[in-house]
């Protein structure tokens, strides 16, 4: 199955500067991002927060796991 969410709340968490509070973060040598909201903005913040670690990650990729054989 893959993934999906409400195209409103997805449309929403994209206006949300991600990349930009990440920056900020790092600069204030913070090591947490913190995703909060409230009926709508739960809904968001939940996406937001999704978009921020797709970010993360593809600024430092994780080694990737293979199965033992």
């Amino acid at each position: 199955m893959l993934p999906c969410a409400h195209a409103g709340f997805l449309h929403r968490a994209r206006t949300v500067p991600v990349a930009a509070l990440l920056r900020r973060a790092e600069a204030a040598g913070k090591r947490r991002v913190i995703f909060t909201g409230h009926s709508l903005g739960g809904s968001v913040a939940v996406l937001a927060a999704l978009l921020a670690l797709l970010q993360q990650e593809r600024r430092q990729p994780r080694p990737r796991l293979r199965r033992a054989r």
